[in-house]
Order: structure tokens, then C-alpha cells, then sequence
């Protein structure tokens, strides 16, 4: 079972660093994790869901995945000031980035129904 987990773990680095060695190609216009979010996507949706040590791996990273919030919360404090500094702009981007992707959303939604 451990060894499922480790193989799991490992073919998700491999798609992770083979994101980031595309990014190594001059003009490519996504970073690095993006393409291997999108080679794991394509590698799932190839395999209809990916094999049993990717989905033990997932399973374990679900369990933990408050943990991945820690970092962002330390940010959060240390830039306090930072963030406070530029609160205006921060505000402006998140409510106008959500009310585009929510227009954007229900616009997909109501052409796709059709």
C-alpha cells in the first residue's frame, strides 16, 4: 500500500516536472505547472481516471489539504501592511475578476443548454 502511495506521488511530480520543462521552450505562454496540470488532466481523462496508485496519492493529498493553506496564511501575515497598502486595487481585481467569470459562466451555460 505505501509503495502505491509513493508511485502515486511520483507520477504526479513527473507531470509537474514535465510542465516545467516545457516552460523551458522560448514564447511558451503558460507557466510551467499549468502544462502539467494539463498533461495530469489529459493523462486522466486518456486513462478514464487515472489507476489506483494516482488515486491513493490523491486520496492522501485530499485528506491533508488543509495544509496547503498554511502557506498562504503566513503570507497574509507577513504582507499586512503590504496588503493593506494596496487593499484598493486587490478589491477592484477580485470583485471584478469574479463578476467576469461569473457573466462569463452564465453566458457558457445558457449557450451550452442550448
Amino acid at each position: 500500500m505505501k509503495g502505491s502511495l509513493v508511485t502515486g506521488l511520483a507520477i504526479i511530480l513527473l507531470f509537474q516536472l514535465a510542465g516545467l520543462a516545457l516552460e523551458q521552450i522560448p514564447g511558451m505562454p503558460l507557466p510551467g505547472p499549468i502544462f502539467g496540470m494539463v498533461l495530469f488532466f489529459l493523462y486522466l481523462v486518456i486513462t478514464g481516471g487515472g489507476y489506483d496508485p494516482e488515486r491513493e496519492a490523491a486520496r492522501h493529498l485530499l485528506t491533508h489539504m488543509a495544509l496547503f493553506y498554511i502557506p498562504a496564511g503566513a503570507g497574509i501575515v507577513t504582507l499586512g501592511a503590504l496588503l493593506m497598502e494596496q487593499a484598493l486595487g486587490i478589491t477592484l481585481a477580485l470583485t471584478l475578476g469574479t463578476l467576469i467569470a461569473f457573466v462569463t459562466t452564465a453566458h457558457l451555460m445558457q449557450w451550452l443548454s442550448r
